[in-house]
């Protein structure tokens, strides 16, 4: 997982989720080189949601979008989400990421 997608567990109800930056899968480079910083896929997201404990998830997005097959793929993996999904946009949620955005 890279620096730009986080979470971390706020209290006992609910996990934030910070979605800031590119939304795309790694690359053919990141994988030879190394992880690109600035971006999230759907991969990063099913392996936050792997580690998630608690009934409510809160989704803190600044993106200036991408890949829609991403930001879909993003999108059906938080509206499998068990718990309530919760989304705030702190920057920008634009193309791909306003799909992600609609989840909450």
């Amino acid at each position: 997982m890279n620096d730009v997608m986080q979470f971390k567990q706020k209290n006992e109800t609910t996990t934030e989720m910070y979605v800031y930056g590119e939304i795309r899968k790694k690359g053919l480079f990141e994988m030879w080189f190394g992880d690109d910083e600035t971006r999230t896929g759907a991969f990063d997201i099913k392996d936050a949601l792997e580690k998630v404990t608690t009934p409510n998830l809160t989704v803190r997005i600044n993106s200036m979008g991408g890949s829609v097959s991403e930001g879909l793929a993003i999108y059906n993996l938080l509206e499998s989400f068990e718990g309530e999904v919760t989304t705030i946009i702190d920057g920008f949620a634009c193309s791909a990421a306003s799909i992600i955005f609609m989840v909450g």
